[in-house]
């Protein structure tokens, strides 16, 4: 028998405005009944689940959890109990942010362990993250530097032009010997991770 089910959230379970149908609410709570985790896989901060986490009847509770920045962290959903943590080095994160800041009109995510701050932020950008639910605070420095003491989760960069996501998927690989985590997601976005974050691995 099944005992945990993941799943990535966004052009997964959730819908194009960012909501979960009721049938696939009313299978979550199923397999709950039958002792089935239901672990939300995902990208994103754990924060900017818990409407979902609310609305799937999770939220704050025990022995349940949720795979965040893309496996770099696992969180209990009870006090958002940090299990797992694979954060970026703060000299790789300056490494990847001045690549993506030699490539124009892009915008980049600075996903901190509590907090995410965007550089440059699109217009299209910001009306994607409100269908998510996901608020931002603008990085207005040119630079990480006041990010020093905190955990580094992932960087991404956003820009619609899949030319574009390539050119700096290739330029991140090659700065690094191909020694870092790269992905695609959403149609937009280039994702960073520290080696060894992937959303596969929190499932283990």
């Amino acid at each position: 028998m099944y005992k945990m089910i993941t799943c990535d959230l966004d052009e997964t379970l959730l819908r194009k405005d960012g909501s979960v149908s009721q049938e696939n609410i009313d299978a979550i709570a199923r397999a709950g009944r039958q002792g089935v985790k239901f672990v939300p896989n995902t990208g994103r901060s754990f924060w900017s689940i818990q409407p979902l986490l609310e609305t799937l009847k999770l939220a704050n509770l025990a022995n349940e959890y949720v795979i965040s920045y893309n496996g770099g962290a696992v969180v209990e959903n009870k006090d958002h109990k940090v299990i797992i943590s694979n954060e970026m080095p703060f000299e790789e994160a300056t490494k990847v942010f001045s690549i993506f800041q030699t490539f124009d009109d892009i915008d980049v995510h600075i996903y901190l362990m509590n907090d995410l701050y965007i550089y440059h932020p699109r217009h299209d950008d910001e009306k994607y993250l409100k269908t998510r639910g996901v608020s931002f605070k603008e990085l207005t420095a040119d630079n990480l530097s006041q990010f020093r003491q905190d955990k580094i989760m992932k960087i991404i960069a956003m820009h619609p032009d899949e030319t574009v996501q390539h050119r700096m998927y290739d330029r991140v690989k090659k700065a690094f010997d191909d020694n870092i985590n790269c992905t695609y997601s959403s149609g937009q976005y280039l994702e960073v991770n520290h080696a060894g974050s992937r959303q596969g691995n929190g499932n283990y």
